[in-house]
């Protein structure tokens, strides 16, 4: 989808929170040359971002987390207002996001309310347990 998308120049990323979140705090270095608010503008304009296992971070409710909490929000809530696609992979539901997971209940609104409450489930064996006899460790 990515790649079709590419071709036609639409702007798309692959990624993750945790990608997002190291690139944001790149910016914290005195050497930076970029600020936190013109990165997370940039991730908020692309075209299409494909947000990746989103769920895997690690959040704990009303915690020391609202950093990252907080980019998250910031960043769905600037493409949802800005009508900017998002396509979302994760082992969660919208409900486990929140109740298991720890994301603020508004940023998981968001996500519901951009996808619609589409939400395609992918069921069968993981490619990632096969064994994988042409790696050399």
């Amino acid at each position: 989808m990515a790649n079709y998308l590419m071709s036609k120049c639409v702007t798309v990323l692959f990624t993750s929170l945790f990608e997002i979140s190291k690139a944001v705090k790149s910016t914290f270095n005195r050497g930076s040359s970029q600020t936190e608010q013109v990165l997370i503008d940039e991730f908020s304009n692309i075209d299409v971002l494909f947000f990746d296992d989103l769920g895997t971070e690690v959040f704990s409710k009303n915690s020391g987390d609202t950093w990252l909490q907080g980019l998250l929000f910031d960043l769905i809530n600037k493409r949802y207002n800005n009508q900017k696609a998002m396509i979302f992979s994760s082992n969660h539901s919208l409900n486990s996001l929140i109740n298991e997971r720890g994301i603020m209940e508004k940023t998981v609104d968001r996500i519901s309310e951009m996808t619609s409450g589409a939400v395609m489930k992918i069921t069968g064996k993981s490619l990632r347990n096969e064994p994988k006899n042409n790696i050399l460790f």
